[in-house]
């Protein structure tokens, strides 16, 4: 990473040596989810520019004429810059060397950002710090995953089926040590009982399958793709009986919040529960659900729906779980906190779009808690929580 870092400062920065007045001295180091360079005079302040995937923000006091010079000369840098390949996935993956992107201890690999469905409630575009799509960066994370003990891998997207070298991605994890590899997916490209095998002689051992609704409409209407309901069921079936671990991934709308009771009732009758567990998610405001705010549910309107299907998968053999940074919080649900895979972790992640409202202060549950969204906040007030803190 150190090397990749010289070479993009020095792709940026080159440009100020034919300068008549250049910097004495250049650092950089990916930071804030981006990279930080800073550029020092002979004598006096210096000047900090931080450069994300697609912007250059200046950091420090008024420009002098010299700064401004210099300022002109990399931003026609970074228009050059910005067309290299690589330049992106340097910038993503270099951020996420620090803090984990979810609750639990499965490690994160973002294959790509592409997708064959377009769900209005999508929490990922836009928002992927684990992204890495070259072969040097997934073998990197891969890497960095095991380096710091990571035993279970979880490969997401966009939609991961869409590559021609999940299968060696997926060998390439059970070669470096990684004991479970899972895959988040739509399901829209696994509905046939041979690819599933080819993942699973791969080395996959479980599947994630986002499925929201066990009316086929509604299903379809939130992925914006007719007939995905029906193929995600197939994935679902042909996963068993593939011999991997199925879990289904419900984000929860207000076009589905109604419709737990029945896709429960579905998933134990023509699943086998004891190998299938059940996130219960909720439509969290970032990436394109910024755009569709509308989606958002009260959470003291949806709460006794949470408590009502909990207890009914649990009753039916379901191994029922709800999430961290993409579920609701525990206070929400006082007398379920054993579903809470918060609970039982032993910190929880942290995302800036996430605050804990004064309702939090002295909670006994705060250390183990990653707060709620701030935009989901400002829609509802601290009140729309329908919490009370927890003792």
């Amino acid at each position: 990473m150190e090397e990749d870092i010289k070479i993009w400062t020095r792709r940026l920065t080159g440009v100020l040596a034919r300068l008549d007045d250049p910097p004495a001295r250049v650092e950089a180091r990916l930071e804030n989810g981006g990279l930080e360079v800073s550029l020092w005079p002979e004598s006096g302040a210096g000047l900090v520019l931080h450069f994300g995937s697609d912007s250059m923000q200046y950091r420090g006091s008024e420009l002098d004429e010299r700064g401004a010079c210099w300022i002109e000369a990399i931003e026609r840098s970074l228009e050059r810059t910005r067309r290299l390949p690589g330049w992106r996935d340097f910038l993503t993956c270099g951020s996420v060397h620090t803090d984990p992107v979810s609750s639990g201890d499965w490690w994160l690999i973002r294959l790509t950002e592409r997708c064959n469905a377009t769900c209005a409630f999508c929490s990922a575009v836009g928002t992927t710090p684990d992204l890495a799509t070259s072969r040097v960066r997934i073998e990197r994370r891969l890497e960095l995953g095991r380096s710091r003990g990571q035993l279970k891998l979880s490969i997401t997207g966009g939609e991961p089926t869409l590559l021609r070298r999940l299968p060696a991605w997926i060998e390439r994890a059970r070669e470096l040590g990684y004991r479970e590899v899972d895959l988040q997916t739509n399901g829209l490209l696994l509905d046939d009982p041979g690819r599933l095998d080819q993942l699973s002689r791969a080395g996959l051992s479980s599947v994630f399958l986002s499925l929201h609704s066990h009316r086929p409409e509604v299903h379809d209407a939130m992925l914006s793709v007719d007939g995905a309901f029906d193929r995600a069921f197939a994935c679902a079936r042909y996963t068993q009986r593939s011999g991997l671990m199925l879990g289904i991934n419900v984000v929860l709308t207000r076009y589905n919040k109604d419709d737990l009771h029945g896709l429960i009732s579905l998933i134990a009758a023509r699943l086998d529960p004891a190998r299938c567990h059940v996130n219960l998610s909720y439509c969290s405001p970032q990436g394109r659900a910024l755009e569709h705010l509308d989606l958002l549910v009260p959470l003291f309107d949806l709460a006794p729906r949470l408590e009502a299907a909990l207890d009914e998968g649990a009753g039916l053999g379901l191994d029922m779980h709800v999430p961290g940074i993409c579920g609701v919080p525990m206070c929400s649900l006082p007398a379920h906190l054993k579903y809470f895979d918060e609970f039982h972790a032993k910190s929880p992640a942290h995302q800036p779009e996430r605050i804990y409202p004064e309702l939090c202060s002295g909670c006994g549950l705060r250390a183990r808690c990653s707060g709620f969204w701030r935009v989901y906040l400002e829609r509802f007030g601290p009140a729309g929580l329908g919490a009370q803190r927890l003792v």
